[in-house]
């Protein structure tokens, strides 16, 4: 009765030996890859909001029709605006790739572990 409730909670019983391993080899690969994804993510997500006010907000000096004089107006720049939307989503799509292959390596290694087990 107690095996049928740890399976349905999927509670199985680890050999600390192996654990300690698999959490060793995690730290050398996996993590690794998580830091990367994870500062890859940030500065994607700084760097569109840079881009985003430097590069699609722009200020360009206009002439005045009746004087020599010039002033200077803020305009929306749309190439601008594209850039920055594609590093933001660029930086998403990097991020998610490099999760999805630290969860594969995680789960190619289980697998691993646990066919050397039986």
């Amino acid at each position: 009765m107690e095996e049928h409730v740890d399976e349905i909670l999927g509670i199985k019983e680890e050999n600390p030996v192996t654990e300690i391993a698999s959490s060793k080899s995690e730290m050398s690969d996996e993590s690794i890859l998580k830091i990367i994804a994870n500062v890859i993510l940030v500065v994607g997500i700084i760097s569109s909001i840079v881009l985003l006010f430097t590069v699609a907000i722009v200020q360009v000096q206009v002439q005045d029709e009746y004087s020599y004089l010039t002033k200077t107006e803020t305009r929306w720049s749309s190439t601008g605006f594209a850039i920055a939307i594609g590093t933001f989503l660029f930086s998403i799509v990097l991020w998610s790739f490099f999760r999805v292959i630290v969860n594969i390596s995680i789960s190619l290694k289980e697998l691993k572990e646990d066919k050397l087990l039986k």
